[in-house]
């Protein structure tokens, strides 16, 4: 856990780099707006409190959500560890969804889907499967 965990304007709690990467991708504007603006960079203090200096610095020139989820991407993407047979994602096309699994579901999973009957099994099977076919 981070030194101290960064509090978002709606009450989000984020303890690490790799947290405020997810957050940021889903952050509306004025959530965004309230951190980032033309008098000071919340985010960018916050990974510098962390002691990641050079990334603070990065942060500090982005000026919108996705300006800073590329700075966070490149600086996640150097740390990771580099595999030859890395797992590849299919994304389920629903935007939620593919946050709580990190990006999507491992290709050439067996996937069981349960639950009761109006919980959304058949919606999800068929936007996945929507997904993977035209995009």
């Amino acid at each position: 856990m981070a030194k101290d965990p960064f509090i978002t304007l709606n009450g989000k709690t984020i303890c690490s780099i790799r947290e405020l990467y997810n957050e940021l991708q889903y952050m509306d504007d004025e959530e965004f707006n309230h951190h980032v603006n033309s008098s000071r960079n919340d985010f960018s203090n916050w990974v510098g409190y962390l002691g990641h200096d050079e990334l603070a610095e990065s942060m500090r020139n982005a000026k919108t959500s996705s300006e800073a989820v590329q700075v966070l991407r490149e600086a996640l993407d150097k740390t990771r560890p580099r595999k030859e047979n890395s797992i590849q994602l299919s994304a389920t096309g629903i935007k939620e969804l593919d946050h709580l699994l990190n990006g999507g579901i491992p290709l050439g999973s067996v996937v069981l889907l349960s639950g009761n009957s109006g919980t959304g099994k058949t919606t999800l099977a068929m936007e996945w499967l929507y997904k993977g076919a035209y995009t």
